[in-house]
């Protein structure tokens, strides 16, 4: 799972990045989206999305679910209902700000392989018509 998910996640964002700045159609996109996906940067891909995500656990469960745990953990319900809902308050709002600011870089980072992808392909074009500018064919 741990290689299926950046994968597929990838594969989702390529697809949706090449219908909006090439506008193929939607199975061309899959179609280049697995090209992209498979091509010689899969562990750099695969990578970069799996540390992202990795940091993200790391950040929600270090600044969020541990608090709440606690606090849960030495009350009692009974007796400090209100002071449960205002700690849940305070460790759920940075992690609604963390989603809303940090999570997008998700996006972002895939948006950067994607046109990384595509200046590789160009290049190895640039240089495939060099290499045939000298030759003659008959």
């Amino acid at each position: 799972m741990f290689l299926v998910i950046p994968v597929v996640y990838n594969i989702n964002y390529f697809t949706l990045f090449n219908i909006y700045y090439t506008e193929e159609a939607f199975f061309n996109s899959i179609i280049k989206a697995f090209q992209i996906q498979f091509s010689k940067n899969f562990w750099k891909y695969v990578g970069s999305i799996a540390l992202v995500y990795v940091f993200n656990q790391i950040f929600i469960f270090i600044f969020c679910f541990i608090p709440i745990y606690l606090i849960l953990y030495f009350t009692t319900l009974s007796d400090y209902i209100s002071l449960i809902s205002v700690f849940l308050t305070l460790f759920i709002t940075p992690y609604i700000l963390y989603l809303a600011v940090l999570h997008p870089l998700v996006s972002v980072n895939i948006g950067l392989m994607y046109y990384d992808s595509r200046a590789g392909l160009k290049h190895d074009t640039v240089l495939d018509e060099t290499d045939r500018s000298g030759s003659v064919n008959l």
